[in-house]
């Protein structure tokens, strides 16, 4: 693969100052720049240190959607009450692990609510259809 060169402007006491940091851990300028930019090739976004930091109204968007999961789990834990099955155990499902999985071919950051819920009854549904199966020795 050709290599493509990158200019960059920066501070001239930050750089010597983060080149002793990165010589100290025997990294070069240009290894600290690849690395980032494989890191954001590979997992599709920024590294961590250089994200925004989420504000308080993402925070009660992302506690919404958590509550409206747990409201699905809910109605599932009732349905096998219900009708006398026993209940599986319950997953806590957290912001990371929505990010983290991938469902329907695309990161689940990327899918609207109906896909993300849907991805997480057909998790529900293939857990419960396995623990069924193996109580039934099958």
């Amino acid at each position: 693969m050709a290599a493509v060169q990158m200019n960059v402007r920066i501070d001239e006491e930050t750089k010597a100052r983060g080149d002793e940091v990165f010589a100290r851990w025997g990294l070069t300028p240009s290894q600290v720049v690849r690395a980032v930019w494989e890191y954001a090739e590979e997992k599709g976004e920024p590294p961590a240190f250089m994200r925004p930091a989420r504000d308080a109204a993402d925070d009660a968007e992302v506690q919404r959607r958590l509550a409206l999961v747990e409201e699905g789990a809910s109605i599932w834990r009732n349905f096998f009450i219900d009708n006398g099955l026993p209940v599986p155990a319950p997953r806590k499902i957290t912001f990371e692990d929505l990010r983290e999985d991938e469902y329907f071919g695309k990161l689940k950051e990327e899918l609207d609510d109906d896909e993300v819920h849907e991805a997480y009854y057909d998790d529900l549904r293939d857990e419960m259809y396995d623990e069924m199966l193996e109580e039934m020795g099958l």
